[in-house]
This record gives structure tokens, sequence and C-alpha cells, in this order.
């Protein structure tokens, strides 16, 4: 069924065909047996797969089916029945679709927000994992390499504690974009939560790595120091050359990469390499 859904040539052809059986059970039945309910079942695929126009156009082909195949039956007492009769179903099918279309919005806008960090802006740690396995795939298939770094706010929590919660959430914020100034459009920023952020730089060497990072850390410091925040950073720098680990494997080692730089003294870069495959 997912398949079908993805597929849309294949889903909006299952839909007049479903469409079409409908219609010929209906009228092997008679008009004894109601397909009322049977009917929807094309009209709410074609509009899921492909939106309300396309719903509302199925809606229309099905209600004047099935008025051809009641008047098929026998002759209707007046001559504007089958007129009523389709306007009729067509406003109830146009109820449904619109009902589908905004589940189907509401839905989508969930996904959204659960792939943004609602405080931040920035990537969460489900679109975090999502968009690495998808870097690991590209990774096996081209050869390029590409980097990941976790980034842990060290003294966080006495912003917290002097300044308030606002001002921790202004700093949370103010760090997201301090680096998103300081890597490519094409880098993705992510909050993995708490005082934890991670980045994804596609293509990115070892040698990149330690031009980069350097340069990173001493904005993310400047933005600390202008606010007066007693902010520093413990980034944990795992550059992929070829992997057969998985998203998280690969964010557990830089990890415990970042936690090595907090207990050797907490504000530092450690660099790592990963070569495989």
């Amino acid at each position: 069924m997912t398949r079908l859904l993805k597929n849309r040539p294949m889903a909006l052809g299952a839909g007049f065909l479903l469409l079409a059986l409908v219609g010929i059970v209906d009228y092997m039945v008679g008009r004894e047996v109601t397909f009322s309910l049977f009917y929807l079942a094309p009209i709410a695929l074609v509009a899921w797969v492909f939106g309300k126009p396309a719903g509302l156009l199925v809606s229309l082909v099905a209600a004047g089916f099935w008025v051809i195949v009641d008047s098929s039956h026998a002759p209707y007492s007046r001559v504007y029945i089958p007129y009523l009769n389709f306007a009729i179903r067509v406003c109830v099918f146009a109820i449904v679709v619109s009902l589908l279309d905004a589940l189907k919005g509401e839905i989508e806008k969930e996904k959204d927000l659960a792939r943004i960090d609602y405080l931040t802006g920035a990537a969460s740690l489900l679109a975090y994992y999502e968009l690495l396995e998808m870097e690991i795939a590209r990774s096996r298939r081209y050869r390029h390499p590409f980097t990941i770094a976790y980034i842990d706010l060290d003294n966080f929590k006495e912003v917290n504690d002097k300044f308030g919660h606002a001002a921790g959430d202004d700093t949370l914020r103010n760090v997201v974009a301090s680096l998103r100034q300081g890597v490519r459009e094409t880098d993705i920023v992510a909050r993995l939560g708490g005082d934890e952020f991670a980045l994804l730089l596609p293509e990115m060497d070892g040698d990149e790595a330690r031009l980069v990072f350097p340069k990173l850390r001493e904005g993310l410091l400047l933005e600390m120091e202008r606010h007066r925040w007693p902010v520093t950073f413990s980034i944990g720098v795992l550059v992929c050359e070829g992997t057969a680990f998985d998203a998280k494997r690969l964010v557990g080692m830089a990890d415990e990469l970042m936690y090595s730089i907090k207990k050797g003294g907490k504000n530092a870069i450690g660099y790592s390499v990963v070569r495989g495959e």
C-alpha cells in the first residue's frame, strides 16, 4: 500500500480502476444494496495522493457514474431527480475530499515540526539522523568523505543560574545563528537536545575540517563573550572516509570524542578519522 501511494501514476490508475469496479458491482447487485461507501474508496485514494483538485474531479466522475448506474436499473419518477442526486453526491464527496486534504495538511505540518527544533530553528534529532543516513549512503556510493561534529556547551548551567532561563534560551539561539554563519548553506546544524548540537558537513575531508572548526569555535566564543555568557565549547569532530557504520554509531563515536575533550579540560576540539570499505 505504501508503494502504491508513492507511485503517482499507479495510484491514479488504481483509483480509476477501483471506481470502475465499484460501478460494475453496483450495477450487478441492483438498487436494493447501496454502494455509497465503496465509491469513497477511489475518491479518497486519488485525493490523498494527488490533492484536493484531483479528488474533486474524481468525485464528479464517481457521482456521474453512480447516477448512470442507478438510472439503468429503472427510470426515475421525476426528470430532475438524477440531477438532484448527482448534486447531493458531489457535495458529500467534496466534503470528504476537503476533510482528507485538511488531515493530510496537518500530518505534513506535524512532520515538519518534528524535523525542526522549536526553540532554535535548527534541525531536530530525528531530522539529523535521517539526513546523516542519506549522507552515509551517498558517501558509500560516490566515495566522498563527510564530516560530523558533536558540540557541547561548557558551563551552560551557569547561564541559567546567573541570568535566568530566558538568557539560556537566547544562548542556544545565538549558538545556532553563529554556527550557521560559519558553515556552508548545504551543511546541517542540528540540536540533539539540551545544550548539545551536531553538524553534518558533506564532502568535507580532514584537512578542510582542521581549517574550518577552529574558526567556527572562535566565532562561537566571540558571540558568548559579546553577551558576557560564561560558555565555552567542547567539540568532537569525526571525519568519515568510507564507513560501514550507521548514523547512530557515528554520532556515538563523535559523542565519545567530545566527552574526551570534556574530561581533558573542556573548551577544545578533538579530531578523529573513520576509514572503512
